[in-house]
């Protein structure tokens, strides 16, 4: 339809440029042009009445944190890529697509921000560790697949740093460094939930109370990240070197599982 205006508007110029219609000629075209040009108008009006009729409107609180994930999404982006310092918050509205009133709409600040870009990896770690918790079939099919996320885990060397910036910054932030140690503690009350799960799918003592044992992991963990981003050992090596400790914390022998490849 809009074709069809466009080449009768052109033939309307034409007409009026090589003097070969008069008059009245000119002005019926004119009225032609007008009318198809309402018609796409109407026709248009008419399409996104019915197109939104069938999408169903975000609530206010909806929009908000749909915002809100975008925005996070887009610090963690460009804090992997440029580091703390050289993001800022123009930049993460803009990399989201909004102004940066949205940022402060939604977050008391850049340390706020920085906490849910945290939260948010986090978040995204437990799931995963959850789910391999709950996909096998038996205890070496579970071993396999934690194994396999925490290759992932370890080939995340970028996170590793920006981890490392952020609790260097923390510590000349006392409210940074009180939010950022209050996080920390209920995601290691979630991950000696974790620990606790896998103990009981083993069947088995443990060589230490599933606290120790919880906070033992997460620091290896922590050491092995690092090692991943500054040294040449691969993934997958940091990864067994993971699981061995877990199954040997956790008391199983060899008896009890195959090894997990």
């Amino acid at each position: 339809m809009i074709a069809a205006v466009e080449q009768e508007g052109d033939r309307v110029r034409g007409d009026e440029a090589s003097g070969s219609g008069d008059a009245d000629g000119l002005h019926e075209g004119l009225q032609r042009v007008t009318f198809t040009y309402r018609l796409v108008f109407e026709y248009e009006m008419v399409f996104k009445r019915a197109r939104n009729s069938f999408m169903p409107r975000l609530s206010r609180a909806d929009q908000k944190a749909e915002t809100s994930r975008r925005l996070i999404e887009a610090a963690h982006r460009l804090y992997l890529a440029h580091g703390l310092d050289g993001v800022s918050v123009d930049a993460v509205a803009e990399a989201a697509g909004f102004s940066k009133g949205a940022v402060y709409a939604n977050f008391s600040g850049k340390e706020a921000l920085l906490l849910s870009v945290w939260q948010s990896h986090y978040a995204a770690k437990r799931d995963r560790l959850a789910e391999a918790l709950a996909s096998g079939d038996d205890l070496a099919g579970v071993i396999a697949a934690i194994r396999a996320v925490m290759v992932t885990f370890f080939s995340d060397g970028p996170w590793a740093l920006l981890q490392a910036e952020v609790r260097r910054r923390a510590a000349d932030l006392p409210l940074l460094s009180r939010e950022l140690a209050a996080m920390e503690r209920a995601e290691m009350a979630e991950m000696q939930g974790l620990v606790g799960q896998f103990v009981s799918l083993a069947g088995l003592t443990p060589r230490i109370a599933i606290a120790d044992m919880t906070e033992t992991l997460a620091a290896l963990f922590d050491g092995l990240v690092i090692r991943a981003a500054a040294d040449s050992v691969s993934p997958e090596q940091l990864a067994d070197r993971f699981v061995g400790v877990l199954v040997a914390l956790a008391g199983i022998g060899s008896r009890d599982v195959a090894p997990p490849r």
